[in-house]
């Protein structure tokens, strides 16, 4: 994530809080997809030593505003703004699921486009069936910098067992 924090601008000090988080505990992604309204709607639960954030937006080509709350620079006095993030979230099928989103940070608005692929049946080179796997295709944009940065991740799916309280469908990095 180290190239992804240095695009928005992050602190080499909150990049490097962020990787012994990384380290230190495991975040866990919970999503889910259900139907409200004869609609989609696409739910998130990151969880992790820092994060307890959940997203539910619907699914479809709209984009669709969400109160971050008021947002100042430490030291100068009347600069607190409200923080809107847009958010656009859509499907190839079911295996995959975009997350569009502008978020304005401390550094100026970010551009985030997130791709999520469920990958079943893969083989490895010597031709055993692999777990499924999420892939995350992550990619910010600094509209201040103009530049760009795309991380790729890999998530193994996990199953609850029938003691956990988590969603179904989960997947911890």
């Amino acid at each position: 994530m180290r190239g992804y924090l240095e695009t928005m601008g992050v602190s080499a000090l909150a990049i490097e809080a962020n990787e012994k988080g990384d380290a230190d505990c495991d975040t866990i992604h919970t999503m889910t997809l259900s139907t409200e309204q004869s609609q989609q709607v696409f739910c998130i639960h990151k969880q992790s030593r820092v994060n307890n954030l959940h997203v539910k937006t619907p699914m479809d080509d709209q984009w669709h505003d969400t109160d971050l709350g008021v947002m100042s620079k430490c030291g100068t006095a009347g600069s607190e703004q409200r923080r809107i993030k847009s958010i656009r979230v859509t499907s190839q099928n079911y295996q995959h699921i975009r997350i569009e989103s502008t978020l304005p940070t401390m550094n100026g608005v970010a551009r985030v486009m997130d791709n999520k692929s469920l990958i079943l049946n893969d083989v490895d080179i010597h031709g055993c069936a692999m777990p499924p796997v999420l892939k995350q295709e992550l990619t910010v944009w600094n509209e201040r910098t103009g530049k760009s940065h795309t991380t790729v991740r890999y998530f193994i799916p996990h199953k609850p067992s029938h003691d956990d309280q988590s969603p179904p469908a989960t997947a911890s990095k």
